[in-house]
């Protein structure tokens, strides 16, 4: 449950709200609930899917407080989108989504299960400035970006690492950096070829530079 409540703690007051791929609709429970804005949209690719979210805020729907809609990313939205959640995807997923509405909406929270760099790669190519960027642990490691439309700028490392992680250095993300440094330690015991183990040597370099 503490990623669902980091996700939503992320989340800000709009007119309209949509949780793309919702899962089983716990963050969009908790925006109805507090009235965080008038309309919420919960969407998934699957009808089957999206019985679960259904279920669980079937007394929002009930009053048209909260809409079902089977579709692919923001396509069966037939509004304009203040803020937009999309969680528990990888980051290339995250990124076709985006890249593939007709509108950008004015405020994003992305949680992506991988390539978070391609994300932030993605909001600072494309109009979007990031507000934050970091590393929580709920059992595992994972990474959250929150951004609105603006103009940004982020480095190399940033981009990699998240700009809030290496200015902040949160407590999760410096055990993730840790743990991945071990990693890659028992992974160059094993037999491979030259270009992979240098490739996984600079990666253990450039962490321990984290450090």
């Amino acid at each position: 449950m503490e990623r669902i409540l980091e996700i939503y703690s992320r989340l800000r007051p709009a007119k309209v709200f949509a949780d793309i791929g919702c899962d089983h609709g716990l963050v969009a429970e908790l925006a109805a609930k507090n009235a965080l804005a008038e309309k919420i949209y919960i969407t998934d690719i699957s009808a089957e899917c999206l019985k679960k979210a259904e279920k669980l805020l079937k007394r929002f729907i009930d009053v048209g407080t909260v809409e079902s809609v089977v579709c692919d990313g923001f396509s069966g939205i037939e509004e304009p989108v203040d803020e937009a959640l999309i969680a528990g995807m990888g980051g290339e997923e995250i990124v076709k989504i985006l890249s593939s509405s007709a509108y950008r909406c004015e405020r994003l929270v992305l949680q992506p299960m991988k390539n978070p760099e391609k994300v932030r790669a993605y909001l600072v190519g494309n109009g979007y400035k990031i507000l934050e960027d970091v590393t929580f642990r709920d059992v595992k490691y994972y990474d959250i970006v929150a951004a609105e439309r603006g103009e940004d700028e982020l480095s190399e490392e940033e981009i990699l690492f998240g700009r809030t992680n290496l200015a902040e250095r949160p407590q999760a993300f410096i055990d993730k950096v840790k743990a991945e440094i071990e990693d890659i330690g028992e992974y160059l015991k094993n037999p491979m070829n030259e270009t992979s183990r240098a490739a996984l040597t600079a990666r253990r370099e450039k962490l321990r530079g984290i450090l």
